[in-house]
């Protein structure tokens, strides 16, 4: 993953969606994260943008949290095996949650020259890891996040949830 020290940053929009969901005590829903490879020019005010740069693919949700102190937790699955050759630089990574019909960038990051590079498969360069990512919620309480359910893929500490639930296989 790309090295970054400021974090993901709230979208002016995204604060604004923050406002109102708390405001009508409705889910915040999120609805994709996706890598670009997009280059903006020094001096951009990142809350003002309203869409990424360059977009390159959308990453699968696999689970999400309400950590706390106004932040929640997404698992994405970064996976390379839809990537073209040679593959791409990511420069840049967005959240995007639901407004009303919209879809809008709820928050982002930017990493300029401290890049990642994501390779196309094969070889030795086949990625399927999870990646965790920290995301500022406020004080929304309720998210909803569209969790991709046809992966062959479950996060170890849900797998460990399962395992000590007395209720996960009730019937046995």
């Amino acid at each position: 993953m790309s090295e970054y020290s400021s974090g993901m940053t709230l979208t002016d929009v995204g604060q604004a969606l923050q406002v109102k969901k708390l405001a009508s005590t409705e889910a915040l829903e999120i609805t994709k994260a996706v890598y670009g490879d997009g280059k903006i020019a020094d001096g951009t005010d990142i809350k003002a943008l309203t869409a990424m740069v360059s977009q390159k693919m959308t990453l699968p949700m696999v689970s999400s949290k309400v950590v706390g102190n106004g932040t929640a937790e997404i698992s994405l699955l970064q996976d390379n095996s839809g990537v073209e050759a040679p593959g791409f630089p990511i420069t840049e990574i967005g959240v995007y949650a639901k407004d009303g019909d919209a879809e809008i960038l709820y928050s982002y990051a930017y990493f300029g020259d401290r890049y990642t590079w994501m390779p196309s498969p094969g070889g030795a360069e086949t990625i399927y890891n999870l990646m965790k990512l920290d995301i500022v919620i406020g004080r929304t309480t309720q998210l909803t996040v569209n969790v991709k359910s046809d992966l062959a893929f479950t996060p170890s500490e849900d797998f460990q949830a399962h395992l000590v639930d007395a209720n996960a296989h009730t019937a046995l």
